[in-house]
C-alpha cells in the first residue's frame, strides 16, 4: 500500500461561481475530494448593489461573511481568492476597510489580495501600494469589529 504524502498531491482550487458557500459542501462529503479548496471572490465594486453605500457601510460589509467563512471552512478548505480595497466611490477609510476584510477573511483558510503590484497605479488594487500607504498592516491586530 502506498501512502500519499503532501509532496505527492496538488490542491485544486474551485471557484464558487458566485454561488453561496453553503452549496459546495457535497465535494467534502466524498473522500475522493479532500484536496479540493473552495475559492471565493469578495469584491465591493462591480455591481449596482454597492454603488450607493457609504464608506462606513463598505467597511461593515465583510461582516456578512463572519459566520459563513468558518462554516464553509469546517467542511471544505475555503479561501478568499480575490479581494481589493476598491469601492465605486473613493473612500478615505481604506485602513479600516482593509482591517475589517483581513479580520473576517482570516476566519477561512486564508486570503489572496488581487495583485501584488498594479502596473497602472490603481492603489486600491495593489497590495504593495496598500501597504506603503498604511492601509494594509500585517504587523498589527487585524481583528474585525463585527
Amino acid at each position: 500500500m502506498k501512502y500519499i504524502s503532501f509532496s505527492d498531491i496538488a490542491v485544486v482550487a474551485v471557484h464558487d461561481a458566485f454561488i453561496d458557500l453553503s452549496n459546495w459542501y457535497y465535494l467534502r462529503d466524498d473522500p475522493h475530494y479532500w484536496w479540493i479548496m473552495l475559492d471565493t471572490h469578495l469584491y465591493q465594486v462591480f455591481t449596482p448593489e454597492w454603488a450607493n453605500l457609504s464608506c462606513q457601510e463598505h467597511a461593515r460589509l465583510p461582516c456578512r461573511m463572519w459566520q459563513k467563512l468558518p462554516e464553509s471552512n469546517a467542511k471544505l478548505w475555503t479561501v478568499v481568492g480575490e479581494w481589493s480595497l476598491a469601492t465605486p466611490k473613493p473612500c478615505k477609510n481604506q485602513a479600516e476597510f482593509a482591517k475589517q476584510q483581513i479580520g473576517v477573511y482570516e476566519r477561512g483558510s486564508g486570503w489572496f489580495f488581487w495583485t501584488f503590484k498594479h502596473e497602472q497605479g490603481w492603489q486600491e488594487w495593489s497590495f504593495l501600494d496598500s501597504q506603503r500607504n498604511g492601509w494594509i498592516n500585517l504587523n498589527q491586530d487585524n481583528a474585525a469589529s463585527c
